[in-house]
């Protein structure tokens, strides 16, 4: 500790010397400046004197030059001086550091102030030619005096000057002695006290090296001591294991002999002496084919020991089975046994040991372990049998429900196409919800019953994952826009396009947690929201690994129920079933069918603060993945800015245009976007409001406006169900935000850059919609079009029969498979629809039959139908020669594809539509294209158009009788695009022809159009009142 104290005090020390030769360094230069800095000045101050001095003499001589010549020339001194003398001598006086100095400047005044009056008077004098008078002045010595009186002053002045410097410089050496005193003293200091510190450490090293010297001894010692401990114990521990061994050997289960390496016997444990009756002493030295004795106990014969194989081989060995220990005493004991070799450290076989056991109680544990297995295989018998009839039932089951859910739900689906008033349409739709509802339990049902018995199996088969996602979007949009839900979806643009898997699986998954979203976020205080997204986890060359998400703000789940959610038929509670629905099957299938597919769910969620349900599935890459869409070439290399949003929706649709090779900037505010639309000369702004009269949105289109040169055109993203762009003036293209694709995003923006055409949604063709009506049956047989149908049930029969009514196809029936193959071998029919499970003959006997028979002639198409929807029946019917499968209950949609499908399109040609019919009110089509086909959604929005258009139709009606042109064209112009927008595509027309004699001011052709205007309003209102 001393030492130590020593070392800092040492080191403290140099470091004061170090700073103070420091300092006194700075301060030598200091005063070094110092010094020549007043040398200088003096120098300078001396310069000034003596031209001012000079300058006064010039002046005096060009006075006397003149006055003896009159040569004005000569007074060029004179004036030079009379003008700056004064100011010369004050800047002396400023610079002067030298007080006692400064008071002769300021006596020097007055006298140079005489003196240019002196020669002033003269000069003036001689100028009026009287020079006597001023010859008399120069002679009278004035001047002369005060001339002296100036050179002694200033003499005076210089002298007090020179006096200052050598004062300064004197003071300079006498601190630079000083200084370099010190500074001797303080490296003397410093070479003393550096002596004293390596004397002190010299001598400390010496110290620390005597104490090394001693501990590393002492260690040493300990070590010695610290070895011969574990050599002690070593020798405790080896005594230890022998006493062990020792008694593991006697203790052991197992019969153990050891012999050296010529066969003899060198230890017998207590077991092997009871086996083999030797005793060890007995035993010692004899060879082992004396002391154990063995027969093969199926045959009697001796065995050989394998001890013998073991010695030459260095191998282990084992006994076969069935052997028999004979004991010296004659017993005899069923035994397994194996030998294995002895070796020393260098891996030579110095001996061999023998272990074996008594199996008695193994052979009899065995032989009743064959009666149980012989039992086992009857049970599995019996409960493979229970399985079959489980799969028989529930094949049984399916068929029965779904026989008369076909007749329900095909029949509403025959109601809906009839003429119903807006009542009796409601409770169509009613009970077209509640079948499809009690479907999608019995599809969980038997769901969940395939996954029970291991019978749920996945396909592996090329897809696209923005086409899934999309789809099963798209499925509950209209559910969505019901519960007053927001819907979004996002597909990571770098996922391949496409990879192998189950297509129909993953969307079952995402519809099931979709559709719960939906419902628990549905109904809050705040408005509810459910986005999908799926991202990019993992990428190699053989597969990717994507993370599937479904996120919603809605009621949250607890850490409690958390635990027990992929539990069937479990809910949050009994409210939650009461209040929301379900069976409590989706997400136990969900979870079982991720799991098949190689993930699993996870739930991260709390109450009140919504969800995110997310799995990760691994999907190999497929052998060739498609190219990329055309929009992605449309819009490469376009300059575009993408405003912010309040949601994720910009940093989506960002992340979708940089994949696009877009060049994409980013702005928070109006500021930014304003420099943004300054830098560049051209490009798309991207805007999230799809209110036009936004003033984000304004001022940038007001910013555009003002500098037409520069190609700026816009996209508004709103929040709507709108799924096409739409143009909204020249530099304007509007799209909804829900549901929003990567494809129609690139779609809208290069439409919006004149890189694609927009189509003309607005003037969509009217084509009037014939009544089809099935033409008869010998007009069928003629052109080929005769549909068969093999069915049973007569609820059955009728459905399909008025479902292909109202599809114009003509068919027969037959009531089993055996008048089916009858009506067949006629010749008469273009396709076969049979039912599989039918008396005298089910569909499967009938398409063998069929298949079998029609060498030669023409193969006719033939589609399942039918209610079972158990796995593996689709495939089934395929093996046997069907072409196709429908499932009970059959859409109306659904039935038309599949024919389509298979059998031309053939229309009666005794009813064409008339000609000169009248163009459709509304045609309901244009809007279902553009916010799906629900008629609920669809009779909303054509109330909130009824509502709207009254009133918009009265501001119309008001300024056209007012005589206003331009109010009359702006709400004609409001008028068309909600008028095309739901179909009334002649109101939309009329109203265009207003908006443009409006624009015009052509108001006579505006009243000649006002009742045109009137008539096809009454059209739209009385179509809406019916719908």
């Amino acid at each position: 500790m001393k030492t130590s104290w020593k070392t800092a005090a040492w080191l403290i020390a140099s470091a004061l010397l170090v700073t103070l030769l420091a300092a006194s360094s700075l301060w030598i230069f200091a005063q070094a400046e110092r010094a020549a800095r007043v040398r200088g000045h003096t120098y300078q101050v001396l310069n000034k004197a003596d031209d001012l001095l000079s300058a006064l003499k010039d002046a005096e001589t060009g006075q006397r030059g003149y006055l003896l010549t009159g040569d004005k020339a000569f007074l060029a001194p004179y004036v030079t001086v009379r003008s700056g003398i004064v100011e010369r001598l004050t800047e002396l006086r400023k610079i002067t550091l030298v007080d006692s100095a400064r008071v002769h400047l300021d006596t020097m005044l007055p006298l140079l102030d005489a003196k240019l009056a002196a020669l002033s008077q003269a000069i003036d004098l001689r100028r009026h030619h009287d020079m006597p008078a001023a010859l008399a002045l120069v002679s009278d010595g004035e001047g002369k005096r005060l001339m002296d009186a100036i050179r002694a002053e200033m003499k005076e002045f210089v002298r007090l000057q020179e006096v200052y410097a050598l004062q300064s410089e004197a003071t300079f050496l006498s601190t630079m002695r000083n200084l370099l005193a010190v500074i001797l003293l303080a490296c003397l200091a410093a070479l003393v006290s550096a002596v004293a510190f390596a004397v002190m450490v010299h001598r400390q090293t010496q110290q620390k090296l005597a104490q090394l010297v001693y501990l590393e001894t002492q260690r040493l010692l300990d070590v010695q001591q610290q070895l011969n401990q574990q050599l002690q114990q070593a020798n405790a521990t080896l005594q230890a294991s022998e006493e062990k061994l020792a008694v593991t050997l006697n203790s052991i289960g197992d019969g153990v002999i050891a012999t050296d390496a010529l066969g003899c016997v060198t230890l017998l444990n207590p077991l092997a002496q009871t086996l083999t009756g030797w005793t060890q002493a007995q035993a010692s030295g004899r060879l082992i084919d004396e002391v154990v004795r063995i027969l093969n106990q199926d045959t009697g014969l001796p065995a050989v020991l394998p001890v013998k194989e073991t010695l030459a081989r260095g191998t282990i060995h084992a006994l076969k089975n069935h052997t028999v220990l004979i004991s010296r005493d004659g017993r005899q004991y069923p035994i397994a046994d194996s030998c294995a070799p002895i070796r020393d450290r260098e891996a030579r076989v110095v001996g061999a040991v023998l272990v074996f056991r008594d199996v008695t109680q193994e052979y009899a544990v065995q032989t009743a372990l064959k009666g149980k297995n012989v039992a086992l295989e009857l049970a599995t018998v019996a409960a493979e049998k229970a399985n079959q009839a489980k799969s028989e039932f529930l094949a049984t089951m399916s068929h029965e429900i779904r026989t008369p859910m076909n007749g329900v739900i095909g029949m509403i689906d025959v109601l809906q196409q009839s003429s119903l008033n807006a009542s009796q349409m409601e409770m169509t739709h009613i009970i077209h919800d509640s079948a499809y509802a009690l479907l999608a339990v019995i599809n969980d049902i038997l769901d969940f019953s395939k996954i029970e018995a291991n019978k749920l199996d996945t396909e592996s088969i090329p897809l696209s994952i923005s086409d899934v996602v999309e789809s099963a979007c798209n499925n509950l949009s209209q559910f969505a826009l019901k519960k007053a839900v927001r819907l979004s979806l996002f597909v990571d643009p770098t996922i391949p396009e496409t990879v192998l898997g189950d297509p129909g699986r993953v969307r079952q998954v995402l519809i099931n947690l979709t559709n719960n979203a939906i419902k628990f976020s549905a109904g809050q205080a705040r408005p509810g929201s459910v986005t999908v997204r799926v991202l990019l986890t993992q990428s190699d060359p053989q597969r990717v690994l994507l993370t599937f998400h479904v996120l919603d703000n809605g009621i949250g789940i607890d850490e409690v129920t958390r635990t027990k959610l992929f539990t069937a038929f479990t809910q949050a509670d009994t409210s939650t079933t009461r209040k929301f629905g379900g069976t409590g099957l989706g997400l136990a299938i969900s979870g079982q069918l991720v799991k098949l597919m190689g993930g699993e769910i996870e739930v991260f969620s709390g109450l009140d603060h919504g969800s995110d349900f997310s799995f990760c599935l691994p999907f190999p890459l497929a052998a060739a993945s498609s190219p990329p869409p055309a929009p992605l070439n449309l819009v490469s290399g376009l300059p575009c800015l993408v405003m912010t949003s309040p949601d994720d929706l910009a940093d989506d649709v960002a992340t979708y245009l940089r994949h696009a090779q877009m060049v994409v900037s980013r702005a928070p505010d109006l500021t930014s976007a304003l420099l943004w639309l300054q830098v560049n000369a051209g490009g798309v702004v991207l805007a999230f409001d799809d209110d036009d009269d936004d003033p984000v949105l304004k001022a940038l289109r007001a910013q555009a406006l003002a500098h037409p040169e520069k190609m700026w055109r816009f996209v508004s993203i709103g929040h709507g169900q709108r799924r096409r762009p739409r143009s909204e003036g020249a530099d304007l293209v509007l799209i909804d935000g829900n549901l929003l694709t990567r494809k129609t995003l690139l779609d809208t923006v290069a439409i919006a850059v004149g890189r694609s055409d927009l189509p003309d949604w607005d003037h969509l063709p009217v084509v009037a919609q014939p009544a089809v009506k099935p033409m008869s049956r010998e007009a069928a047989v003629r052109k080929g079009s005769l549909i068969l149908i093999a069915e049973d049930n007569e609820y059955n029969q009728k459905v399909i029969m008025q479902q292909l009514m109202l599809l114009g196809r003509t068919a027969d029936v037959a009531n089993n498979g055996q008048e089916a193959l009858t009506r067949w071998q006629t010749g008469a029919y273009a396709i076969l629809i049979t039912d599989l499970h039918m008396p005298l003959m089910d569909g499967y006997e009938l398409t063998a039959a069929i298949r079998s028979a029609e060498a030669g002639r023409t193969r006719i198409p033939i589609i399942a139908f039918t209610a079972n929807a158990l796995k593996g029946e689709a495939e089934r019917c395929k093996a046997i020669g069907m072409d196709d499968y429908l499932s009970k209950p059959v859409q109306l949609d659904q039935l038309k594809q599949m024919l389509k499908k298979w059998q031309p399109v053939v229309l009666s040609t005794a009813f064409e539509p008339a000609q000169t019919r009248l163009p459709l009110a509304v045609d309901v089509s244009v809007l279902a294209a553009l916010i799906g086909s629900e008629p609920t959604v669809i009779r909303e929005f054509l109330q909130d158009f009824g509502s709207s258009a009254t009133q918009i139709a009265a501001d119309l009606r008001h300024a056209c009788l007012g005589r206003e042109p331009l109010l009359t064209a702006a709400a004609a112009h409001k008028l068309k695009s909600a008028a095309r927008s739901v179909g009334a595509l002649a109101l939309g027309q009329c109203c265009e022809a207003m908006e443009l004699a409006g624009k015009a001011g052509d108001v006579t052709q505006l009243t000649g159009l006002l009742p045109q205007f009137e008539q096809e309003l009454d059209r739209v209102q009385a179509f809406l009142q019916t719908y």
